[in-house]
């Protein structure tokens, strides 16, 4: 494949992910986190699956994209499992530890991802997450018990929805984009602006 596009498999893992954030978050609230948790898992353990069969830069990117968004719900999946299994003057210690995960994974991840594309190729990159996935899987499906979160009688907002992903790749694109400075405040400032905007709306305030 061609080396040169090997960034936009990262970016499509990172926008995708950051475009789920928000959409998880809500269908937790709607449905409870548990199911929705193990439907993140689920759709980040097939993105790994077709990623690591892909026979071309656009079908890996495609579906790196596709394990982007199970990994959005798995971040705030875990986020949202802790708030409810957790009595807030613990949650600190429990957050603590979930962050000091992540940024072990974040220095650790990329050496032993090198070691594993050195040793068997880099298809396997994305199949080491299918037993580790399963383990999680089966854990989660016969001892995580969150309690049922309240459900919310209106309907899902799917237009708020959809502001929030482009909201949401638009802050991610100004942050970590290669485009001219100028297009990327412009585009950091409008994804701000319609953040913003929607928090307001969505704000209990504004619902009363």
């Amino acid at each position: 494949m061609d080396s040169t596009s090997w960034p936009g498999v990262i970016t499509a893992y990172v926008l995708a992910s950051t475009i789920g954030l928000p959409i998880y978050g809500k269908l937790g609230d709607q449905f409870g986190r548990k199911p929705v948790f193990v439907f993140a898992i689920a759709v980040f353990l097939a993105g790994s699956v077709l990623s690591g069969m892909a026979g071309s830069m656009p079908l890996l990117i495609a579906f790196r994209a596709l394990q982007g968004l199970g990994g959005g719900g798995l971040m705030i999946g875990a986020q949202g499992i802790i708030a409810d299994l957790v009595p807030p003057r613990d949650r600190g210690k429990y957050m603590g530890l979930l962050g000091a995960a992540f940024a072990v994974a974040s220095i650790n991840g990329p050496l032993l991802g090198g070691i594993i594309t050195e040793a068997w190729g880099w298809r396997w990159f994305f199949y080491i997450n299918l037993p580790l996935g399963a383990i999680a899987l089966g854990f989660i499906l016969k001892y995580l018990d969150v309690p049922d979160t309240p459900r919310r009688t209106g309907t899902l907002n799917y237009a708020v929805m959809v502001l929030l992903s482009i909201a949401s790749v638009l802050v991610a694109q100004a942050v970590a984009g290669s485009m001219p400075q100028i297009f990327l405040i412009g585009m950091g400032l409008a994804g701000a602006a319609l953040l913003l905007s929607t928090m307001i709306r969505e704000s209990p305030l504004a619902t009363r």
